[in-house]
């Protein structure tokens, strides 16, 4: 198969769900099929919706981009000094390939709130599901943070291209540019999500992450 243009085309398209098949079903692909999401697969024991009471407590999940991950919590520190209502715990979790401690060396601010402040490593699992307020940018971990029933707030920052799958899709996320959004947003979402909402954000997460334990159609597909 080729494109108009003469450039050759798939013959499968393998998407990881429903709603990527959907964006994609407007493009000239003959055989757009839904795989299992492979690197999702350990969400899979949360296929039975189960409503998460939270802490209030905010997690900030760092990039691999160490520019934007500076400049997201240089949004995050600012809007909490701003805000001095704000006592509770933030736990900051760096990308495996971008540590964090160095980055906070360089954020203006840091030392007047570090006692509020949670280095933490290993399983992001544990803190999201304790958590009621997620900040993170570019990670496709913003959809699990939804899977544990978290707010979400995805900073967009200047000297970075954010790439946060929730970018397009408001309704789960809040978008934040400078401290005074940020400050309004965290007051506003500390508190954690509802039932109703929970429930929304899980129906929507099931469209957008395929979930087959057995891996059938990638075993049928590479002749496993």
């Amino acid at each position: 198969n080729q494109s108009e243009c003469g450039i050759p085309l798939p013959k499968l398209f393998a998407v990881c769900g429903e709603l990527q098949k959907k964006i994609l079903n407007t493009c000239p692909y003959q055989d757009i099929q839904v795989f299992p999401a492979i690197r999702k697969q350990h969400l899979n024991k949360l296929c039975d919706f189960h409503f998460y009471k939270k802490k209030h407590q905010i997690l900030f999940l760092g990039s691999y981009d160490s520019r934007e991950t500076k400049s997201s919590l240089q949004l995050i520190v600012s809007a909490l000094k701003k805000d001095h209502r704000y006592q509770e715990k933030l736990i900051l979790k760096g990308h495996p390939s971008c540590p964090i401690e160095p980055i906070l060396k360089e954020v203006s601010g840091y030392q007047d709130i570090k006692s509020n402040i949670e280095i933490v490593s290993g399983s992001v699992d544990e803190y999201l599901e304790s958590s009621s307020l997620v900040i993170c940018g570019s990670s496709s971990v913003s959809i699990d943070a939804l899977m544990f029933g978290c707010n979400v707030i995805v900073p967009l920052v200047c000297d970075s291209m954010n790439i946060s799958p929730l970018l397009d899709y408001e309704r789960f996320c809040v978008r934040v540019s400078t401290a005074c959004d940020m400050s309004e947003a965290i007051s506003e979402l500390i508190a954690g999500k509802n039932f109703d909402a929970q429930k929304e954000a899980f129906s929507f997460i099931h469209h957008y992450w395929h979930y087959d334990p057995e891996l059938k159609p990638w075993k049928e597909a590479l002749q496993i």
